[in-house]
C-alpha cells in the first residue's frame, strides 16, 4: 500500500474516531426534563429513575424534578421507596431529597383538581422521612386543604 493508500485510511480512522466520540457526547449529555418524562412511563423507566438518584454525578435539582415528575403520572406510591436509595432511608441525604420534594409539593397542593391531588398523595408517602420543619408545615397544609370551604355553619 502506498503512502496515499495510507493517508486514506489514516483519516478514515480519523473521522470513525470522531464520529464516535461526538455519538457519545450526545447520548451521555445531561438528564432532561423530556427524558425524566419518558422513564416515568412504566417499569423500566422507574428503574432508570432509582439508578439516577444513585449517581453522584446527577444534579440534586435533577432529583427532585423526577420526583415531582414521579407524583404528576400517578407514581406517587412509588416515591419513598425510589427516595430512600438517595443515600439511607432515614439517613440525612434521603432526609434532604424528601424535605426538598416536600417543599415543591406544598406548592402545588394550593392549586385545584389533579395536580393537587397529586399532591397530596405524594407529601403522604413521604410524611415519614420528611425534616421536622417541612413535616409541621404538610401537616398543616394537608389539614387546611381537608378542610377548606368547611364553615361554622354546616350542620347535619
Amino acid at each position: 500500500m502506498g503512502a496515499m493508500g495510507r493517508t486514506l485510511t489514516f483519516e478514515r480512522l480519523v473521522f470513525a474516531c470522531v464520529g464516535i466520540m461526538l455519538a457519545t457526547i450526545v447520548a451521555c449529555g445531561p438528564i432532561t426534563e423530556d427524558d425524566l418524562r419518558k422513564w416515568s412511563q412504566n417499569e423500566e423507566g422507574l428503574k432508570r429513575i432509582t439508578d439516577i438518584m444513585q449517581d453522584a454525578d446527577v444534579p440534586f435539582h435533577v432529583k427532585v424534578d423526577a420526583i415531582l415528575i414521579l407524583v404528576e403520572n400517578g407514581w406517587a406510591n412509588r416515591i419513598r421507596g425510589i427516595i430512600g436509595k438517595y443515600g439511607e432511608q432515614g439517613g440525612e441525604d434521603s432526609t434532604k431529597l424528601a424535605s426538598a420534594v416536600c417543599e415543591k409539593l406544598l406548592e402545588t397542593l394550593k392549586e385545584d383538581g389533579e395536580s393537587a391531588q397529586g399532591a397530596r398523595d405524594g407529601i403522604f408517602h413521604i410524611l415519614q422521612i420528611v425534616d421536622d420543619e417541612h413535616r409541621d408545615a404538610a401537616q398543616k397544609a394537608l389539614t387546611d386543604w381537608a378542610f377548606a370551604g368547611v364553615t361554622a355553619k354546616l350542620s347535619r
